[in-house]
């Protein structure tokens, strides 16, 4: 039992003593996402914000990443047919994150917001992407002193526009259609 206990008591005390400062803070994390309608399946991606605290409890940044997605640069009226591939994006956002109390494991809600751009090369198969919403509510956890690790998850609001196919009298009627994917997404990273 004291085997158990005294690494317990240790981490404790290391986790009491990561309480949010103010100052320059830094956050690094990976994700991934699950499309609600048919124009997306599965994707994931990373990112980093780099920002300052403003107080114990409000920070404010702005971050970028990179992320791989599985969705829709094609619909064809004819049959219901989507046609997906591989889409490569960097978002580049402003971030504002409220933590709810001031201890090591202290709840939070965030809200990034920004845009996204699409960096695929096949032209014939590219989306174009553009506004992205995404708040969520999680918790950090404090481990060593301005160390924290933190979880969050929450719903994602992406744009996107794509080929919209209608067969027409002997030949196909293009247009452009926009739709705002959702999704759910789950967050894990590292703050220092």
């Amino acid at each position: 039992m004291k085997r158990l206990l005294i690494p317990i008591l240790m981490m404790m005390s290391l986790t009491c003593l990561s309480a949010h400062e103010k100052g320059y803070e830094f956050r690094g994390e990976i994700y991934g996402f699950a499309g609600l309608t048919d124009y997306l399946t599965t994707s994931g991606g990373i990112s980093i914000t780099n920002g300052y605290r403003i107080t114990e409890r409000l920070f404010v940044g702005a971050g970028t990443g990179f992320e791989i997605s599985k969705s829709v640069y094609k619909y064809v009226d004819v049959g219901d047919s989507y046609s997906y591939a591989p889409q490569r994006m960097i978002p580049v956002f402003a971030s504002i994150k409220y933590n709810m109390g001031k201890k090591a494991a202290s709840p939070f809600v965030l809200l990034d917001a920004g845009w996204t751009f699409n960096v695929g090369k096949d032209e014939e198969k590219k989306a174009l992407y553009g506004l992205l919403f995404n708040p969520r509510v999680g918790v950090d956890v404090g481990m060593v002193k301005g160390y924290g690790l933190f979880a969050a998850v929450g719903p994602r609001f992406q744009n996107i526009h794509y080929r919209h196919l209608t067969a027409g009298k002997g030949d196909w009627i293009v247009d452009h259609r926009s739709e705002f994917l959702t999704m759910v997404c789950l967050h894990i990273g590292i703050r220092f």
